[in-house]
């Protein structure tokens, strides 16, 4: 169970950093090309599908006494953190088409703050901890 759990948070840490060597490029004037439009959208699928087959890895099998617990709650938060990144992402991209045709409002500004009681410091700490105590070694988390 441990070598799943860390593949899937070294997995997810890797697609997420494919995504962000792109961002300063998507947010500035430099156009992406296709190639990276296209590596882009591919590091999000992959993302879902690792999403998807470790939650239906630990809801379709038994786990190991002591992992029930943490493996749905890294779960839920990896996929929290995943789905509040998109929707942010998805909220930017209509606020600057709004901004380009000088029609976004403050109101429209301050709904760019998305709520996440799944993700949050407390959470990640939680996981942390538990993943220092069963002796996993991942890539996540890392600054």
């Amino acid at each position: 169970m441990k070598r799943y759990i860390q593949q899937y948070l070294n997995a997810d840490h890797d697609l997420t950093r494919i995504t962000e060597n792109y961002e300063d490029k998507m947010y500035s004037d430099e156009k992406l090309s296709k190639k990276e439009t296209s590596q882009i959208k591919h590091a999000s699928k992959l993302t879902d599908e690792n999403d998807n087959n470790f939650s239906n890895y630990i809801n379709q099998n038994k786990l190991p006494k002591g992992y029930d617990k943490y493996a749905h709650k890294i779960s839920r938060y990896i996929m929290g953190a995943n789905q509040y990144l998109k929707d942010l992402e998805e909220k930017i991209d209509t606020a600057m088409e709004r901004v380009e045709d000088g029609k976004i409002t403050l109101k429209e500004l301050g709904d760019l703050n998305i709520k996440n009681d799944t993700v949050n410091g407390k959470q990640q700490k939680m996981i942390e901890d538990w993943l220092n105590e069963k002796d996993i070694q991942t890539r996540a988390f890392k600054k």
